[in-house]
């Protein structure tokens, strides 16, 4: 059912929250301080051991907009997320992150969006990364902004998509509002994985999606904090199977393309850039993190015989000099010269993880 009119809009806001005590109130206050107030906040605390339950309890009992479901058990951020889906009973939902910050305006400028575009499946904006020292400080910034378009065809919208995926836009859902109907009645959901799980959910999402709409505003503030000790956001930490599961994340838009047929040389170039720089840090990983490098080796070598590597590595095009000397040695099928280039980052990475997440912006 469509909407009758525009100010009938409701969104759902759904925060999967685990370990957030710090930051929930900012986020909450946020959200709460909306110049659009048809809303309902969706606090999906996943047996989080501090005190973010209690946090979010006290907000419900301030506002009725606020509804706080307690997980038995923690079940990691997709499960939190699909259980906020399943609840939600508004027009569009938003999955936003409570350790990042929203603009007041955030709900105001996708219900313009609803209202002028008619009822678009995917409302897409931009996001400023914001990284901070351990004093709360903040170090920099960086803006990514999406061209303010309407895509209102199955074609156009292919189009965009790999862009998109070279401006950090694609994969994520908290730059997103999603048309709830078109999500539920799709049957869409996050994989329970540890990483990569909203790539996927956007690919499924994007497979299906008729309209899109991309707004050049930035009304997210992406948190980071610039330490090895401390961080804010989970691939800056260990995680099982970290290049397999990014292998996964390329075969698959792989396979998008491919299917959508607009596989051409651009696509490849932004793919195999992927590809090699997870490569890259997926060697630098598994150094920090103790494997010999005769292991480490023979790893590479095995992963250079792959029907995947083949299709990429001659369409690879390194964009800059940081890349071509860590990655160029990969496709070029250099496995020691490659792991002596990823130990230097490694050691960058533990040493000084300011810079470190500064090249890494600008590779």
């Amino acid at each position: 059912m469509g909407l009758s009119n525009e100010n009938r809009i409701m969104f759902s806001v759904i925060f999967p929250t685990y370990g957030v005590e710090a930051y929930l109130p900012d986020a909450i206050g946020d959200i709460l301080g909306q110049t659009y107030r048809e809303l309902e906040l969706l606090i999906v605390d996943d047996a989080s051991p501090d005190h973010s339950g209690a946090i979010a309890d006290e907000a419900a009992a301030r506002d009725s907009r606020v509804h706080v479901i307690h997980l038995p058990e923690n079940g990691g951020v997709s499960g939190a997320r699909n259980r906020g889906l399943a609840e939600a009973k508004g027009d569009y939902c938003l999955f936003l992150d409570p350790d990042d910050r929203f603009d007041p305006d955030l709900l105001d400028t996708v219900r313009e969006a609803v209202a002028v575009y008619h009822e678009p499946d995917v409302i897409l904006y931009g996001l400023t990364e914001d990284y901070f020292d351990l004093k709360g400080e903040k170090v920099y910034s960086i803006v990514h902004t999406p061209p303010g378009q309407y895509f209102s065809s199955t074609e156009e919208l292919r189009k965009i998509l790999m862009p998109l995926e070279e401006a950090t836009l694609y994969g994520y859902p908290w730059n997103k509002a999603y048309r709830t109907a078109f999500l539920k009645e799709n049957g869409f959901s996050f994989p329970k994985i540890p990483h990569i799980e909203d790539v996927l959910f956007n690919a499924d999402v994007f497979d299906r999606a008729r309209s899109l709409v991309t707004l050049d505003r930035q009304p997210v503030h992406y948190r980071n904090v610039l330490s090895e000790e401390r961080k804010t956001r989970l691939t800056a930490g260990h995680i099982d199977e970290y290049f397999d599961l990014q292998k996964r994340r390329v075969q698959r838009l792989l396979g998008q393309q491919r299917a959508f047929g607009t596989l051409d040389a651009e696509a490849y170039r932004i793919l195999s850039a992927e590809y090699f720089r997870s490569f890259s840090s997926g060697i630098s990983r598994d150094l920090s993190e103790g494997m010999k490098k005769k292991s480490l080796w023979e790893k590479l070598r095995n992963e250079m015989e792959t029907d995947l590597f083949l299709e990429l590595a001659p369409r690879f095009i390194p964009a800059g000099r940081a890349m071509k000397y860590l990655m160029q040695p990969l496709a070029d099928g250099k496995a020691k010269k490659a792991v002596r280039r990823a130990g230097l980052v490694a050691f960058v990475r533990r040493r000084f993880p300011g810079l470190f997440a500064k090249l890494k912006q600008e590779r």
